[in-house]
């Protein structure tokens, strides 16, 4: 598609790759904002304008709270969406092999493809770090030998 072959190579790497995204993202990426807000807002659309609006208003007001409530429930510091994120990067981590690069960069090898984690910086090469801003199984594998050498 000649159309779609040069907007890609005239459109800037960092507007529509992941990969190249600067600013912090925290592990979510809506891809379509219209489509998120007409699903929450379905119910409503066959309401006049007025009655719509309150209803909007209403709806978020309820979803708040109830993000408020669970918010308050947690006992640990992180979600827990989050908490199983680590635990199950943890398990993955046990496997890979470590070396020590200087005294905060390690290579980290998972099966044939090897990182680079730096823990001053709180970077993995694979950049799941930076993008969802908890350690990969990489970080994690080199926070353990950083660790075990204490």
């Amino acid at each position: 598609m000649p159309l779609a072959r040069g907007f890609i190579i005239n459109s800037d790497p960092q507007s529509w790759a992941n990969a190249l995204f600067v600013g912090n993202r925290w592990g979510v990426i809506n891809n379509n904002i219209a489509e998120c807000w007409n699903s929450c807002v379905r119910s409503a659309r066959h309401l006049p304008i007025v009655a719509m609006v309150d209803h909007i208003r209403v709806q978020k007001m309820k979803m708040m709270h109830r993000r408020r409530d669970s918010t308050l429930r947690m006992t640990k510091e992180l979600s827990p969406r989050k908490e199983k994120s680590v635990v199950s990067a943890n398990m993955e981590s046990r496997t890979l092999r470590v070396q020590r690069s200087c005294d905060w960069k390690f290579e980290v090898v998972d099966g044939e493809k090897s990182f680079v984690v730096d823990l001053v910086d709180m970077t993995c090469s694979c950049r799941v770090w930076q993008i969802n801003k908890i350690p990969c199984k990489h970080a994690i594998s080199a926070i353990e030998a950083k660790s075990a050498c204490v």
